[in-house]
């Protein structure tokens, strides 16, 4: 999932944040201010899952695990990955 990865980039490299910060605003707009929130929160090193899946749905936490996981260990994003022959039917 690029935003996945967008983010688990922008824990590591503050610079990084630049590119999503615009997406950031739009989903904001969109009604995904919660999770926007959150992402802000790990950005600025808060790491604890409860506390930061707490306010927010399911959907949401599963993202916020997979990025906290993406931190933690980089090697867990290629999980996310979908191979090149899933959507050819072969």
């Amino acid at each position: 999932m690029p935003l996945i990865k967008a983010v688990v980039a922008g824990a590591i490299d503050p610079a990084a944040r630049q590119e999503l910060e615009p997406s950031l605003e739009d989903w904001e707009q969109r009604g995904w201010q919660n999770l926007v929130a959150v992402i802000r929160r790990i950005w600025a090193g808060e790491r604890d899952e409860d506390t930061l899946c707490g306010a927010i749905d399911l959907q949401d936490s599963m993202v916020v695990m997979a990025i906290l996981a993406g931190i933690g260990d980089r090697s867990s994003l290629a999980a996310l990955e979908i191979p090149a022959s899933a959507g050819d039917g072969g």
